[in-house]
């Protein structure tokens, strides 16, 4: 047998053993995308395993089990929507995502509770509003709105990004080496396309994509309150040392919460607990939480969601409260 036989046959088992390491990874059966009008989303029913992460898309691409029209008597649907953070990708573990953590913690609280997570990975404000005209809130009684610093400035993601960027496919490999090659090889050499998160910060931005930005979210209230629903929103940042603290920067957050005020919307405050119970250590990148951070998200989460479940059961009871002047103040 010659050195080049031997040469060969020695790369072919090390190919071979690089493709079913692959496939133990689950890469060759990766998150699938569909291109919408509004830019895309994540395709219906995908029951996957990634990286050893559960990863489940029920059938109307919701990252949740399959779902009853209306939600059980005696229960609420909470319906959080968002980008990334709130999806958690296929980094995080299902039941490690805050939206599954805050269904268990609100049935700790007593209040019987399933929590839908309506959302997709590099998604702006202007496709979360796309998304949920499409689809609707799906009968839930409260929409959390998770809202990155960067969200205020970011435009919305295009349907482009599918098959473009090797992070939105929209159909499996035939190998699995190929998403490694797709997603970490050709980067690194400085070839194949762009593998940016597009929901990473902009490089510039101005005080006009604020206002657009304002503007969609006052979309996104109105939508959600014609629903019969409640809008609560949750501001996301990044731990301090990474946060801009630019004047534009400082300004956009002022407006928001400004909105929010003026709008009668409830906050989930998330940076001060972030920052003092771990900052950096609750992040498993600059920009997204880990599974400890998706779990304070989820306790600051469930104790507002309490508080406005309490707030509507006194106002069921006969009593006038502050749940029913919010309600009225976003007619």
């Amino acid at each position: 047998m010659t050195s080049l036989v031997k040469l060969t046959m020695v790369g072919f088992v090390l190919l071979a053993a690089a493709e079913l390491a692959a496939r133990m990874a689950g890469l060759h059966k990766p998150l699938l995308y569909l291109r919408t009008d509004y830019g895309y989303r994540v395709k219906p029913s995908q029951d996957l395993r990634i990286l050893g992460n559960t990863v489940l898309y029920n059938s109307q691409g919701l990252r949740a089990p399959e779902i009853a029209p209306h939600p059980p008597e005696g229960s609420i649907r909470v319906l959080c929507v968002g980008d990334s953070i709130t999806n958690g990708g296929t980094l995080t573990d299902q039941p490690k995502t805050y939206p599954y953590i805050l269904a268990e913690l609100l049935k700790g609280m007593g209040i019987s509770a399933e929590t839908l997570n309506g959302s997709a990975n590099g998604w702006a404000l202007e496709n979360q509003l796309g998304w949920l005209k499409a689809h609707g809130i799906y009968h839930a009684d409260f929409v959390v709105l998770q809202v990155a610093t960067h969200d205020l400035f970011q435009r919305a993601a295009s349907s482009r990004l599918v098959d473009l960027n090797p992070s939105f496919p929209s159909r499996a490999p035939v190998f699995g080496l190929e998403t490694v090659l797709r997603k970490a090889v050709l980067p690194r050499l400085g070839l194949g396309a762009d593998t940016r998160d597009p929901g990473y910060p902009p490089d510039v931005y101005t005080d006009s994509d604020v206002d657009r930005s304002l503007r969609v979210l006052e979309r996104i209230r109105q939508l959600v309150v014609n629903a019969g629903a409640v809008l609560v929103l949750m501001p996301v940042e990044q731990p301090r040392i990474f946060e801009p603290s630019d004047p534009l920067t400082l300004g956009a957050k002022a407006r928001l919460r400004r909105w929010a005020h003026q709008s009668r919307v409830p906050v989930v405050e998330t940076s001060a607990s972030m920052n003092t119970n771990g900052s950096e250590g609750l992040f498993r990148d600059p920009i997204h939480p880990n599974n400890n951070g998706n779990a304070l998200m989820a306790r600051l989460a469930a104790a507002e969601i309490g508080r406005l479940v309490g707030l509507r059961n006194d106002r069921t009871s006969g009593h006038k409260n502050r749940f029913e002047e919010q309600t009225r103040a976003q007619d």
